[in-house]
């Protein structure tokens, strides 16, 4: 089974790879794929597609168990989730499960597609702060593990630090706080 992790990463953080480790932990699947997007249906990407994967392979490397999909990007104009599912079942033999928040419980209805992806996929539903998993749709599983304890970081947050002159250190992993002082980028 191939877990399917759809993001801006704009930039990736800590929460972002404690998921994908709590995925493998918990053996939800074998391999993560962080699917970097093209385009957010509701919100702007900042960084380019060439920063963001190079953030992203300094977050994974090293663990082979993490790949970078850049099906999104190569379908190009805006991301919708059932056609990189849909896409990448030409390709993959594998089982793919979705991996959301459960701060997106409330807007699946508002994806595109909604209730065809519903049918063509399952969603692995991991816990965030401030947004407790209720009222699971049928396709979604909620991952189970009494000791995962889901961190308080987002993307908008580290920008909105970054911006402000305040530190990042330990909000994304070090590699990635180094590309982003060298790159300039969310100032």
């Amino acid at each position: 089974m191939i877990a399917l992790f759809g993001g801006r990463f704009d930039p990736v953080h800590n929460g972002h790879i404690l998921i994908a480790k709590e995925v493998l932990k918990v053996g939800a699947a074998r391999e993560v794929w962080f699917s970097l997007e093209n385009q957010h249906q509701w919100r702007p990407i900042i960084a380019s597609v060439e920063e963001r994967r190079a953030m992203l392979a300094l977050a994974i490397d090293g663990n082979p168990h993490m790949k970078i999909d850049e099906t999104p990007i190569q379908l190009g104009g805006l991301t919708e989730t059932i056609s990189v599912i849909r896409e990448l079942r030409k390709t993959v033999s594998d089982d793919i499960i979705f991996v959301a928040g459960s701060d997106q419980l409330p807007t699946f209805s508002k994806w595109t597609h909604w209730d065809q992806l519903q049918k063509e996929v399952s969603f692995l539903i991991v816990t965030r702060k401030g947004s407790p998993a209720e009222n699971l749709p049928s396709n979604c599983i909620l991952l189970d593990d009494p000791t995962y304890e889901p961190l308080e970081d987002s993307a908008t947050r580290i920008r909105e630090c970054i911006k402000t002159g305040k530190p990042i250190t330990g909000l994304v992993p070090k590699e990635v706080e180094r590309y982003i002082i060298e790159h300039s980028l969310y100032k």
